[in-house]
C-alpha cells in the first residue's frame, strides 16, 4: 500500500516543463557546452582549480536548467521531467521508511523512464543505503535518469570499496 501511495505522490511531484521551445533549446545548448568544457579541460586543472570550476559549472547549470533539459541529441529536442524538490522530498521520505534495500530501489525506480533527478538528489538517496552492492545496483539502474552524470563524484564517495568506486566512475564516464 505504501509503495502505491509513493508512486502516486511521486507522479504528482514530477513537473513537466511547458516553456517556450527556444528556451529549452538554449538551456540544452548551455548544458551541452558546459559538459563538453568539463570533459575537455578539467584534466588540465589543479585540484583547487577543479573545485572552483565545478562550483561555477554547477551554479551555471542550475541557472540554465530550471526544470528543462535536453537529451543531447542535436536533431531531436525533448522536454523531460525533472523531479521537483517537493516531489523529491516525498520520494526521499518514502525511501527512508523502507527497511529493505531492494524495496528502497523499487521506490526510487518509480520515477520511470522519463523522470529525471540530479546527482545531488541521487547522493541523498544513496546515503540511505547500507551496502555497496545495493548502492552500485541503484546507480547502474538510475544513471540514465540523472541529468548531470558529470557530477557523479559526490555520489561515488558513498561507495566504500575503492575498486568498485573507480569501476563505477569509469563506467559512468564511458556511457
Amino acid at each position: 500500500m505504501r509503495s502505491i501511495m509513493a508512486i502516486v505522490l511521486i507522479a504528482f511531484g514530477i513537473q513537466a516543463t511547458f516553456g517556450q521551445e527556444k528556451l529549452v533549446d538554449n538551456s540544452a545548448k548551455i548544458i551541452s557546452n558546459l559538459n563538453r568544457i568539463e570533459t575537455l579541460y578539467f584534466k588540465c586543472l589543479s585540484q583547487k582549480e577543479k573545485e572552483e570550476a565545478t562550483q561555477l559549472l554547477n551554479e551555471t547549470r542550475k541557472l540554465a536548467v530550471g526544470n528543462s533539459v535536453s537529451t543531447g541529441d542535436s536533431d531531436k529536442r525533448y522536454r523531460q521531467n525533472v523531479l521537483s524538490e517537493d516531489g523529491f522530498q516525498v520520494l526521499l521520505d518514502s525511501v527512508k521508511k523502507e527497511k529493505f534495500e531492494e524495496s528502497k530501489t523499487d521506490i526510487v525506480m518509480t520515477i520511470g523512464k522519463n523522470g529525471r533527478i540530479t546527482c545531488a538528489q541521487l547522493e541523498n538517496i544513496i546515503s540511505l543505503y547500507k551496502f555497496d552492492l545495493y548502492r552500485e545496483g541503484l546507480i547502474r539502474k538510475i544513471i540514465d535518469n540523472v541529468i548531470d552524470p558529470v557530477n557523479i563524484d559526490p555520489v561515488l564517495k558513498h561507495i566504500d570499496n575503492s575498486i568498485t568506486r573507480e569501476n563505477l566512475k569509469i563506467w559512468v564516464q564511458n556511457r
